[in-house]
């Protein structure tokens, strides 16, 4: 048996905000679903959030105050130790793949 918790963010919801999560928990459901690991099912999801423009999050992600650069942070962890992390990364599209690649050094 497993769970997966998928979050959009702070402030107001919306119902396309409410697609795009149930959207990335089944991508994240199909990976575990596929013997995938904890860490492959959250990145997968994250990817998929990233990705959609919908969350402040990759290509949605908003301008800085200079209204010129976007700078992102990611984090991923396990219950075993492993984590990886970066911050205000620029010009990467999936800073979460950035901080999984970490992890794994």
């Amino acid at each position: 048996m497993f769970a997966i918790v998928v979050h959009g963010g702070a402030g107001g919801t919306s119902s396309v905000a409410e697609r795009g999560c149930q959207r990335a928990a089944e991508i994240g459901v199909g990976f575990l679903r596929g013997s995938g690991s904890a860490l492959e099912a959250a990145v997968h999801a994250v990817v998929d959030m990233e990705n959609s423009g919908i969350f402040n999050a990759g290509l949605g992600a908003i301008l800085r105050i200079d209204g010129l650069t976007i700078q992102m942070d990611a984090v991923v962890a396990t219950s075993d130790s492993l984590f990886g992390a970066v911050g205000a990364v620029e010009n990467v599209r999936n800073p979460v793949l950035l901080a999984a690649q970490v992890a794994r050094l």
